[in-house]
């Protein structure tokens, strides 16, 4: 509910009663991200996964964070292994989306994010992504065919 302070501290007083606990650890370094205390929560991730590797939300979560800090082959690792752990997660694939269309790799970035719409045609933001990405693909029409539909869902012009 965007009390991500308070998400740290409660993560924080969990972890003084017991340091083991893996999805605290989790909680707090999905936290730092949002306060933008990115190698806190790289640091924090990493933890929580030295704890528990099958840890989806910690793979998920580093992956992302080590993406928006331009490690893009550990953001893969990261991404690819929580794919591993939960194949059905439209947040893991519109993350790895992200991924590819960073790397480069717009064919498979639209697809990704294709895959991501059919799942949740609701959801504005994949919706804006791709209609980037089609411009990029001298897909104009298709481009503002999802641009409509952001600005449809969304309520507003894109940005």
């Amino acid at each position: 509910m965007n009390e991500f302070e308070r998400a740290r501290d409660d993560a924080d007083a969990a972890l003084r009663l017991n340091p083991r606990l893996t999805h605290a650890l989790t909680l707090r370094g999905t936290v730092l991200t949002y306060l933008g205390d990115n190698p806190g929560a790289i640091q924090t991730l990493r933890k929580a996964l030295e704890a528990d590797p099958n840890d989806f939300d910690a793979q998920l979560s580093l992956g992302a964070v080590l993406q928006n800090e331009r490690d893009l082959p550990g953001a893969r690792q990261h991404l690819e292994s929580a794919i591993r752990l939960n194949p059905d997660s439209n947040l893991a694939l519109y993350e790895m989306a992200r991924l590819e269309r960073t790397e480069g790799k717009l064919e498979a970035a639209a697809r990704a994010f294709e895959k991501v719409i059919r799942d949740n045609p609701k959801w504005p933001q994949p919706h804006l992504e791709l209609s980037a990405l089609y411009f990029r693909l001298n897909r104009p029409a298709d481009g503002e065919r999802e641009k409509a539909e952001y600005e449809r869902l969304s309520g507003s012009p894109s940005p």
